[in-house]
């Protein structure tokens, strides 16, 4: 007696179709923009810059030069005006969308352009 015959071939199929709709729809990765915290620069960045750009080959990594090193100890609230339009103007070059990558105060920074967003 023979065994039921199973078809492999439509779900197969389906799958592949699958993963090249995806592979279509994937051009890239999206920008990361990098702020700092405080006390630091652009500088302290660049290898996290390169690492990304090393591991995602064409994604752009834009880090923020705003109140560097001492200026960072400028009240928050002078300074969330300038990363906010900094942000946002880079933030218009990408209308895909971008990741933003925040340390330490560049954190309590982004924190601030959002609730000043809503």
């Amino acid at each position: 007696m023979r065994a039921p015959r199973t078809s492999r071939g439509p779900p197969a199929v389906l799958l592949l179709m699958l993963l090249l709709l995806a592979v279509g729809c994937t051009d890239g990765y999206k920008p990361v923009i990098i702020v700092h915290g405080i006390f630091d620069g652009p500088k302290q960045f660049e290898n996290l810059s390169m690492f990304i750009k090393k591991v995602h080959p064409g994604t752009e990594v834009p880090i923020i030069s705003l109140y560097n090193y001492k200026c960072s100890l400028k009240p928050l609230w002078v300074q969330v005006q300038d990363f906010r339009k900094a942000i946002e103007d880079t933030m218009k070059r990408f209308p895909e969308g971008v990741h933003l990558l925040c340390f330490s105060q560049g954190d309590q920074t982004q924190k601030c352009i959002k609730v000043q967003n809503k």
